[in-house]
């Protein structure tokens, strides 16, 4: 990365190890990104900064770092994210299974609890501990892991995730109720008219 980077000219640590850093360290790291002029160029690079040694050292997505905006964990959607800024479709890593992060005894980002892993049974969740929601969090911090995702950004739509009820979304269905609609908003606009000439 050139040294004419914004993350260059600054001493917060939250770009080379985000997993120790307060939340406003990230968030202040994450605003730099926001307007940095290489953004896109710094997520190409970060989409090959990480290594995995087998055999032959082979590219990975960076890894435990902040780049372009993205808190890197070196997993699919990281790759995803980075090469969305970047402008160029997500590179395919040979060889490569992506896997969850270990998160038994982590604390909780919001409350500092330390996290055991989902379960349906409650009652299987040791003393202690609370169940892990995601991204870290814990099912009780609700408010904080929707806020961590909104600060995040637009998640990368993956496609339709459901099967599409044809009757529902025809074309002919969309436009009758969009008909629908335009004969309710005229209703209403005549309605008013009634009202405001009898004022």
């Amino acid at each position: 990365m050139p040294h004419r980077a914004p993350c260059h000219r600054t001493h917060n640590r939250a770009f080379t190890d985000p997993e120790n850093a307060s939340p406003q360290a990230i968030r202040a790291a994450l605003k730099i990104c926001s307007w940095c002029p290489i953004r896109a160029q710094c997520a190409q690079e970060a989409l090959q900064a990480g290594t995995m040694i087998i055999g032959t050292v082979t590219p990975r997505p960076a890894s435990g770092v902040i780049a372009a905006g993205v808190q890197c964990k070196g997993n699919k959607a990281t790759a995803q994210r980075l090469a969305a800024i970047a402008g160029v479709p997500t590179p395919e890593y040979p060889g490569y299974a992506y896997s969850r992060p270990d998160i038994m005894g982590k604390p909780c980002l919001s409350c500092g609890k330390p996290l055991f892993k989902w379960t349906r049974n409650p009652a299987d969740v040791p003393e202690g501990y609370v169940m892990h929601r995601g991204r870290q969090y814990c099912v009780n911090c609700r408010k904080a892991y929707n806020a961590a995702l909104k600060a995040e950004g637009p998640a990368i739509p993956r496609g339709i995730r459901k099967r599409i009820d044809r009757k529902r979304h025809h074309a002919i269905t969309a436009a009758a109720r969009a008909a629908t609609r335009e004969r309710r908003r005229r209703a209403e606009v005549g309605e008013q008219r009634l009202e405001d000439e009898a004022a």
